[in-house]
């Protein structure tokens, strides 16, 4: 009775702005509308200094895809309680999904400084892994590759773990060594039926990082043998066949992800986003991804496609609108330095507006991933 709990939760905030319970109750619950986040809102503005809350609003606001959300939450959070470590950790993923390796790198490093003054009887390999891989992955995002292999190495130590390994297998391919990247993730021991699953999409992102479609195709073909009407693996293999312009084959995928799982936002919008691309079956398009952005709210890179084909079917202050908000949500790096030359001088707004222009030129965002 979602409605009658917000109604009670409403009174409770009334009742006494600065207790925490009803922002926490609402961020709980299934729909979180404008009215349940005005509790919220409302408490950290009676009681800024309510780091509880704070932290669980932004992983509220991740969990939709809201990074530069987030990202200010976590940033008023670790300037008002500096000596607490897991918004630290938070703020360093959210950067890395903003593409801001810089400051992913800052905020990582500082979670580990202050986890180091702990007691060691109470920190673990497990709680520091999260932030070496962290600090691994904006590194590569850097370019610097020896870094980020130097930070996996710090994992070392026990068993093997199988995502160190896969990033592991990632930084050889990086570097040119695309065979030894596959042979080191075949190499690796498989004592679940889930290590075999990893180990192929780890394999098949290899490929399509190298963009050897054919091989990423034939690869998860292949492995389609063994785990039959796997939604995630038609919906890898459909990417490779769109990239290999072989779209009946890519949307009967898509299609038969749907009829397995109706739920699936991600097949929808790739769906819709590919009709878009290739201006066929415009109506259908729209109708495909407006149902992805009901399955997944707000999520950036659904918006943008909804963008595109607003765009293609002439609606072009409505592609604007989506557009900016899509970038908002999530700017894309590679766009802004593209257009950085031509609009340094300009004022910010016009700077938005370029931006906004190029990704409809350019089109950087479809098939994007959680």
């Amino acid at each position: 009775q979602s409605t009658k709990a917000l109604e009670l939760l409403q009174r409770a905030h009334s009742l006494d702005p600065a207790a925490s319970s009803p922002a926490e109750f609402a961020l709980e619950l299934p729909v979180q509308d404008a009215a349940a986040l005005a509790i919220v809102q409302g408490h950290l503005t009676a009681k800024p200094d309510s780091h509880d809350v704070r932290l669980l609003y932004a992983r509220s606001l991740v969990k939709k895809f809201h990074y530069s959300q987030a990202r200010v939450e976590l940033q008023t959070l670790t300037q008002a309680a500096p000596g607490l470590a897991p918004p630290w950790l938070m703020l360093g993923a959210v950067n890395l999904q903003l593409r801001d390796a810089g400051q992913a790198l800052h905020a990582a490093q500082r979670f580990t400084q202050l986890m180091a003054t702990q007691p060691s009887s109470e920190v673990s390999v497990e709680l520091l892994k999260p932030a070496w891989l962290l600090l691994s992955q904006a590194s590569e995002q850097q370019g610097d590759l020896t870094a980020a292999q130097a930070w996996l190495n710090k994992m070392d130590a026990g068993p093997v773990d199988l995502e160190v390994e896969v990033r592991r297998a990632s930084l050889l391919a990086r570097q040119g060594k695309l065979a030894s990247a596959r042979e080191h993730i075949r190499n690796l021991p498989e004592k679940t039926a889930t290590d075999t699953r990893v180990k192929v999409f780890a394999e098949a992102q290899i490929l399509r990082d190298a963009k050897d479609w054919s091989q990423a195709q034939t690869w998860l073909a292949q492995a389609m043998q063994k785990f039959p009407d796997d939604v995630d693996m038609l919906y890898e293999q459909s990417i490779a066949l769109e990239k290999l312009e072989r779209f009946g084959e890519m949307e009967s995928l898509l299609r038969r992800v749907i009829e397995l799982k109706p739920e699936h936002a991600h097949a929808h919008n790739a769906l819709g986003y590919s009709l878009a691309e290739r201006h066929v079956r415009l109506p259908e398009a729209r109708e495909l991804i407006q149902k992805a952005l009901q399955l997944s709210p707000d999520e950036p890179s659904i918006v943008d496609s909804l963008g595109w084909v607003e765009f293609r079917l002439g609606h072009v202050e409505e592609a604007l609108r989506l557009l900016r908000l899509a970038y908002r949500e999530q700017p894309d790096a590679e766009v802004a330095a593209v257009c950085r030359r031509d609009v340094a001088a300009m004022n910010k707004v016009v700077i938005i507006e370029a931006l906004v222009a190029c990704m409809l030129v350019r089109r950087l965002l479809p098939w994007k991933r959680h």
